[in-house]
């Protein structure tokens, strides 16, 4: 809405009404991450004990399952819209977080990676 100009209501049915009361908006949004929409998948990731807060408060406590991974990890398993706004929260999470599975999305990360690294070459 931000970049709308001249909105108007209009007097007329609203399309999509049955798709988006279909979508669970709380686990939608704990899923996409920005507004770039990707390609749904499983995603296994390992991180430092010490980002469970910030895991836990990005992802949901109620839609991902994690276990601890020795005395100082932790691995989480959830449903990602992967998309470069994901690789990019993944990557501001620094060494402590790692992308274990799909190959798909590591592959995706290191890709992702490389690209921003070329451009401070």
């Amino acid at each position: 809405m931000d970049r709308m100009r001249n909105v108007q209501c209009l007097d007329e049915m609203r399309i999509g009404q049955k798709e988006y009361e279909r979508v669970n908006m709380k686990t939608y949004m704990r899923r996409v991450f920005g507004i770039y929409k990707g390609e749904s998948s499983r995603v296994v990731m390992e991180f430092d004990n010490n980002l469970l807060d910030t895991v836990v408060d990005r992802l949901g406590a109620d839609d991902i399952i994690y276990h601890s991974e020795g005395k100082d990890r932790f691995v989480v398993n959830a449903e990602i819209e992967v998309s470069p706004q994901f690789y990019a929260w993944v990557f501001g999470l620094g060494k402590g977080a790692k992308i274990i599975s799909p190959v798909s999305a590591v592959e995706g990360m290191k890709k992702h990676l490389a690209e921003v690294t070329a451009a401070y070459k």
